[in-house]
């Protein structure tokens, strides 16, 4: 999507942290920062989430919990979920509450697809 395409370029033109320099940062939203490895750190949470499907898919857990930070509640299909106070007279007041990938979302989608999950109610 291009909002994933957008935090990407923005994680790569950052510069990873040397000995004799602290990591560059930069903003995404309002209170969002990021730093070269801020996307590789929200797909390795994402990853973590698709194998907890996995298990449970299996049959070889029953339930999982995947301690991922950030956890991307706040993080929707475009990046930062609209807060409606302020989205119409400013969109870039939305925040993504540290968030950069909804990794609950991720993951049903996933199940949805790997594993033809239709939802809570489906036959």
């Amino acid at each position: 999507s291009d909002y994933v395409r957008r935090v990407q370029a923005k994680c790569a033109a950052l510069g990873a942290a040397t000995p004799l320099a602290p990591a560059q940062r930069a903003c995404l939203d309002t209170d969002t920062r990021l730093c070269a490895g801020s996307l590789r750190a929200a797909l390795g949470g994402c990853g973590a989430a698709l194998e907890a499907v996995d298990l449970v898919a299996a049959g070889r857990a029953d339930a999982v919990f995947v301690a991922a930070r950030p956890p991307g509640h706040h993080a929707g299909p475009r990046g930062a979920v609209a807060c409606h106070k302020h989205f119409w007279k400013s969109p870039d007041m939305c925040s993504c509450g540290f968030c950069l990938l909804n990794t609950a979302a991720v993951a049903a989608a996933y199940a949805r697809y790997r594993y033809g999950r239709r939802g809570p109610d489906a036959p």
